[in-house]
Formats: C-alpha cells, structure tokens, sequence
C-alpha cells in the first residue's frame, strides 16, 4: 500500500527545530526525548475574543510536519522554534500524529502557543 501525503510537500517552506521533552532529568529541567530539524507548512491567525475588558486577542498557530517527528515519544511535548529565532521558542500545546490505515504516521501537526 503506497501512502501518499496529506498535502504537497513544496508547501513546507517554514524552518523549523521541534524539541520534544518529557518528564524530569537529573537536574530537574525537562529530560530531551529527541530534537528535529527541517521545514514545514506553517499556519497563524490572530482571533480576537470579546471579554467584559474588551477585546483580547491571540494568536492561533499550528505546523504540519510531512513524517513523524518523534517516533519514540507517546505524548509530543516539548517547544518549536520557527525561522532560526532562538530567543522565542514556542510551546507546543497539542501534537496529532493521524496514521494510515497500514500504522504508518501520515504526518505530525503541532498546534503552538
């Protein structure tokens, strides 16, 4: 069964360096499970929520990695740092990792903070 990508792969332009980590290290900073680098379809938008204050605004982004970026991780965790920018990484909130009906990773979509 040949698996095809959810999207085409000149899409993923971005560069990305995703961080996964999990639980505690020796040291008590967050053990590193494995680093990825390469490029990826990046989507933001703003969205503004209408609050007793007034208008609060977010930023909604998520990242669509075409392979699996952490085979060994159960739960994808850890930061993401866009365009080189060291000195902003970003959180990952949520990490989906939908698989072909052969077990095989699609792709991985990171939802970010």
């Amino acid at each position: 069964m040949s698996s095809s990508k959810p999207f085409p792969t000149n899409m993923c332009v971005t560069p990305i360096v995703v961080t996964i980590t999990s639980g505690m290290g020796d040291n008590g900073a967050p053990a590193t499970l494995g680093t990825w680098t390469g490029t990826c379809y990046l989507s933001a938008k703003e969205q503004t929520t209408f609050t007793s204050d007034g208008p609060v605004k977010t930023l909604q982004s998520f990242a669509i990695i075409p392979e699996d970026v952490c085979p060994e991780a159960l739960v994808l965790e850890g930061s993401v740092t866009l365009f080189g920018d060291l000195t902003h990484p970003r959180k990952i909130r949520v990490g989906h990792r939908p698989r072909w009906p052969n077990g095989e990773v699609g792709y991985t979509k990171l939802e970010l903070m």
